[in-house]
């Protein structure tokens, strides 16, 4: 093999694993043109990245942090906020892909809100108690993701998951599911972009 050079994963090999591809869920608004060119330019590119995965199989199912709703009609408010999204899921609905849920209402509503009080809380006693109780919520969401992927995900079949690429990392998935990380060229001006803006 030449260093440097990547080999193109052969399809017999995977045919009867479970794939999932996992794609970085970036969505910030779009406040400066520059920015949204960038991140027209992502999503664009994670397009052609999953055309060129899929003859290792045809993505089944859809799996996207954060939503509560099921099934094709669950994208329609995505489109609002990131047509970009709307358009690269769209495509894989009207090819036979199906949005599961992966989220329990109760637990990710908690998390958030947890979150967001962790950002405003002043007081180190405070804030070390409702960490604790933030990572206990985290620990219960992130079991409950992982179940439903496994559960929803049958053999040889191929799924996309669009997730923050950090909280994904934390989920230990079993060998049995095979990752594919998306993550295109731009994806490294859209972290210069923020590291930047600092």
């Amino acid at each position: 093999m030449e260093i440097g050079k990547i080999e193109k994963p052969s399809v017999e090999k995977f045919a009867e694993r479970k794939k999932l591809y996992c794609v970085n869920h970036v969505f910030f608004p779009a406040k400066d043109e520059d920015f949204k060119k960038i991140l027209d330019r992502y999503w664009t590119e994670i397009d052609e990245h999953l055309r060129r995965l899929e003859p290792l199989g045809k993505i089944k199912k859809i799996f996207i942090e954060g939503f509560i709703l099921e099934g094709d009609e669950s994208i329609s408010g995505v489109r609002e906020v990131n047509e970009n999204l709307y358009n690269l899921l769209k495509k894989r609905i009207d090819e036979g892909g199906k949005v599961i849920q992966i989220e329990e209402e109760p637990l990710f509503t908690a998390f958030v809100d947890l979150r967001n009080c962790l950002y405003i809380v002043r007081n180190k006693e405070v804030y070390e108690k409702l960490y604790a109780y933030y990572k206990e919520v985290a620990e219960k969401r992130f079991t409950s993701i992982r179940k439903s992927i496994i559960e929803a995900l049958g053999e040889g079949e191929s799924a996309l998951l669009i997730m923050d690429e950090n909280l994904r990392a934390l989920i230990d998935f079993p060998e049995e599911i095979e990752l594919f990380l998306v993550v295109p060229p731009s994806y490294d001006e859209i972290v210069k972009y923020f590291r930047d803006k600092r």
